[in-house]
């Protein structure tokens, strides 16, 4: 689990804050970041497993995987926003 740093978080509070009535405060909004964070790390393998038997035989490369979860997550945001 990574743990995110001031960096890491500032971008994406300031990206929520445009999207996003702001009524959190700064280490509430850290802390659900945080959570995601953990969250997704924790259920990585199990995301990687869920893929691979869907593609069965055929086993998609960590590059491959990234990119289809990054733009289903794209998609899911235009779709739920």
């Amino acid at each position: 689990m990574v743990v995110l740093t001031v960096a890491d978080l500032v971008p994406i509070r300031q990206a929520c804050a445009k999207k996003v009535a702001v009524n959190y405060t700064k280490p509430q909004i850290n802390a659900a970041v945080q959570a995601v964070e953990n969250w997704f790390e924790a259920n990585r393998i199990g995301l990687s497993a869920v893929i691979n038997t869907a593609t069965a035989p055929l086993v998609l490369s960590g590059a491959q995987k990234k990119a289809i979860v990054a733009y289903w997550l794209n998609y899911k945001f235009g779709v739920e926003n």
